[in-house]
């Protein structure tokens, strides 16, 4: 890897579109399947769903933040409902294997059931079978949930374009086995997935205030819109509270992307402001996640 370089959006899509169009020199059906010859015939590797594991709630009177995490990177998906014909989803479109999702605007004491999908890059849907939860009633204040071990995941090692391993081919497509062939493939998803990431990262671009006037909808890690700069953008007027100090996200340079930093800047905002966020929610500690108590605050600040 050649030290010091740092790669532009163009060249991260460059990589991007060799990485998924000129693998082996062999036709893509798509990331996770490949077409590859046994003596002038044809077979199809799969690779299976994403596995689904760790599904947590956590409810409120109005709103219920669902986690959950995958073996393989994947979108977050959930539908739910009354009963179990659902009829509501909500699906973001970014590639993790951390999950949370915000389900907004439920009732007070009503039990939800709902199920947890999560696709991949090749189109393959795991599907964890029916649950449910029940919100609590109005002016009940919540349980604080148990906090949970922090993990890694490949969102948060992405950091450069250094730290990111490009796959290597030590033998052609015909003298591979089939495992061989799936693992090279897991590789090369991961490798696209990351540069993916670094590309959204990079493709932030600065802004001089906020372009909304208020905080209509909740936020969480993964999610990329321009509440998401202005967000940003209000972090970064105080110094205990900023997302970087520079680079991307630090002051001026704020993004459309809401990634770890965004996340830890907004733990110590909430942790800041415990008194109007945290304490009529009956917690202690932030939790990164942009709910309504947090949306509240920040409405205050935008003109400022």
């Amino acid at each position: 890897m050649i030290k010091n370089w740092k790669p532009t959006v163009g060249v991260l899509s460059v990589i991007l579109f060799v990485l998924a169009a000129t693998f082996l020199n062999h036709p893509i059906l798509s990331l996770n399947n490949v077409v590859f010859g046994y003596g002038g015939g044809y077979a199809a590797v799969n690779i299976n769903p994403p596995s689904i594991s760790n599904i947590k709630v956590a409810a409120s009177s109005k709103e219920a933040t669902i986690t959950w995490t995958t073996s393989d990177s994947s979108i977050s998906w959930v539908v739910y409902g009354t009963s179990t014909a659902y009829g509501l989803e909500v699906k973001t479109a970014k590639y993790v294997t951390s999950h949370s999702v915000i389900l907004p605007d439920l009732s007070p004491s009503t039990t939800y059931h709902f199920a947890v999908k999560s696709k991949d890059s090749a189109g393959n849907v795991g599907t964890y079978s029916d649950k449910d939860f029940t919100t609590l009633a109005s002016g009940e204040i919540p349980i604080t949930p148990e906090e949970e071990k922090t993990t890694t995941t490949e969102e948060e090692k992405v950091v450069s374009l250094e730290e990111i391993k490009i796959p290597t081919l030590e033998k052609s497509v015909s003298e591979m086995t089939t495992a061989e062939l799936q693992a090279k493939i897991q590789e090369f998803t991961v490798a696209i997935n990351q540069l993916q990431i670094l590309l959204t990262q990079l493709s932030g671009t600065p802004s001089a205030g906020c372009t909304i006037t208020s905080f209509g909808k909740n936020l969480t890690e993964g999610d990329s819109n321009d509440d998401v700069k202005c967000l940003q953008i209000i972090l970064n007027k105080s110094v205990d509270t900023q997302v970087a100090g520079s680079g991307v996200g630090s002051k001026g340079n704020e993004t459309n992307y809401f990634g770890p930093l965004t996340k830890a800047a907004v733990i110590k905002f909430q942790e800041k402001y415990a008194s109007e966020i945290l304490t009529p929610l009956g917690l202690t500690s932030g939790t990164g996640i942009v709910g309504e108590k947090t949306r509240l605050k920040l409405d205050t600040l935008i003109g400022d």
